[in-house]
């Protein structure tokens, strides 16, 4: 179970990491939106933010400019404001996310996301949880994320 997750987690962040802020490719508005978190004590802020919608549901990211660091936030069957927990599969709703600091790739293995607006045109709320190295011995605590996602 646990590599059809880690596969299923790089195919999203590599589909991520490829998109540019072409609004053909993310329909929701990068230069409006915004995610932060602070890792390991340490402050990160996207440079671009945005939304998609796929076949898992709806999808927020934040980046850097160079795509070699990535939040990514799936909604899956999230429809309304709540405190939703992470989840490595299968339960529904819920939420999955994960973390790429190239080229090392992380998900959540506990923690939470608190909507608190959403809506057809934005999605805000707050993030914190614990990663863990999907292919190594790593892991990184994540406190006061944030995100403002324009769809």
């Amino acid at each position: 179970m646990k590599t059809l997750r880690v596969l299923v987690l790089m195919v999203v962040f590599l589909t991520l990491a490829a998109c540019g802020s072409d609004s053909s490719n993310n329909p929701g508005d990068v230069d409006n939106s915004t995610m932060q978190a602070t890792i390991d004590g340490t402050l990160w802020q996207a440079e671009e933010a945005g939304s998609f919608t796929g076949a898992s549901g709806l999808s927020l990211f934040g980046r850097s400019s160079d795509g070699t660091k990535s939040f990514d936030i799936i909604l899956r069957d999230v429809s309304a404001p709540g405190q939703y927990p992470f989840q490595s599969s299968g339960q529904n709703p819920g939420i999955l996310g994960g973390f790429v600091d190239s080229p090392a790739t992380y998900n959540f293995d506990s923690g939470s996301v608190t909507i608190t607006t959403f809506n057809n045109s934005q999605v805000i709320g707050t993030f914190a949880g614990h990663l863990n190295q999907l292919l190594g011995s790593g892991d990184l605590a994540v406190t006061g994320g944030s995100f403002s996602i324009d769809r």
